[in-house]
């Protein structure tokens, strides 16, 4: 709150740029969103322990920013657009803990504790709002979707706009090794060569 503040107070006083703002709320947001993160998988290995092979510098779980968190260019009221990729491996590994759960389960269950937290009402007000409505197949979808899954869809089904939206995406937090894997396949799905008659009619 107080860097939002500070941010709030370098603009009217014009001290730095609206694009310097843009890029602090954007820094600030994805902050936020790491530690959140942190508490969200804590809880989650509290209850279910890590899926086999996840841990503390490997937890299997990346968070995508879309729309104006992607491209660095938050506004004072953004909500965040949000995809959450998780690794491959680990979709279908059991849990090592009290309650054993599939890791699908256990990383939906995080990002519904993540989600929670952001919401939680507070004296300056909630956090961030989140839209996670641009992860594959939209409200219809799995919340959380593993890399492959993801690749597939956007080689197989993902419309146009979807593809375009590819532009402003970037990791923003969680793991750091998968979001490279995704920044890697985002330049290929953006590299793709295109039917000019296709993008004429999606266009028009």
């Amino acid at each position: 709150t107080s860097l939002h503040f500070r941010l709030g107070l370098a603009m009217l006083d014009r001290r730095l740029s609206p694009t310097a703002i843009a890029q602090g709320l954007a820094a600030i947001a994805c902050g936020v969103l790491e530690r959140v993160l942190e508490l969200a998988l804590a809880d989650a290995v509290r209850s279910y322990g890590w899926p086999e092979g996840a841990g503390l510098d490997h937890s299997g779980l990346a968070l995508i920013g879309y729309g104006s968190l992607g491209a660095g260019e938050l506004g004072f009221a953004s909500d965040l657009d949000l995809v959450f990729l998780v690794a491959n491996a680990l979709c279908a590994r059991e849990s090592q803990g009290p309650s054993p759960i599939d890791g699908q389960p256990f990383y939906a269950r995080t990002v519904q504790k993540l989600i929670a937290y952001l919401a939680v009402p507070l004296p300056a007000g909630r956090l961030y709002e989140i839209d996670a409505r641009l992860r594959p197949d939209g409200a219809k979808g799995l919340l959380v979707t593993s890399l492959d899954g993801y690749a597939a869809y956007q080689r197989e089904r993902a419309w146009t706009w979807e593809q375009q939206a590819l532009v402003r995406a970037r990791f923003v937090a969680g793991d750091r090794a998968l979001g490279e894997q995704f920044g890697e396949l985002r330049s290929k799905a953006l590299a793709q060569v295109r039917d000019r008659d296709s993008l004429r009619v999606a266009v028009a």
